[in-house]
């Protein structure tokens, strides 16, 4: 499973600096928090954070120490799979997800932005 870069800053020109700032965080916490607290049957979950992993891992790591956010026993969360950061593209991650047997998809985010300006079609592969 590999998230959409959601909360990256493509689609918000429009805030200030730390508020894109503030939404990539939460972006990460949010995924972090589901992955924690239910078994979604992934064996593994691909996050390309972009300019943002040292950032993203920051967050995991103070998530995953006793007693954080990711690793509460008392309140039974735990992750419940390998978080794997990477850098290549949804096609990338496809393709070589593919050529192991796996049956990938990826969803293209600006076939919607092109829908919005009009441009039906603009990136399909």
């Amino acid at each position: 499973m590999s998230m959409l870069p959601l909360g990256l800053g493509v689609f918000t020109e429009n805030l200030l600096p730390k508020l894109k700032y503030d939404l990539m965080k939460i972006y990460f916490r949010v995924q972090f928090e589901l992955l924690a607290e239910y078994d979604w049957g992934f064996e593994n979950y691909y996050i390309n954070a972009q300019r943002f992993e040292q950032d993203a891992r920051r967050i995991l790591n103070k998530g995953l120490e006793e007693g954080g956010d990711y690793n509460n026993a008392i309140d039974g969360l735990h992750l419940r799979c390998n978080i794997i950061f990477h850098n290549k593209d949804a096609k990338f991650l496809a393709t070589e997800l593919a050529r192991l047997g796996k049956a990938p998809s990826f969803l293209n985010p600006s076939d919607s932005q092109a829908v919005m300006q009009g441009f039906l079609g603009m990136y399909w592969e």
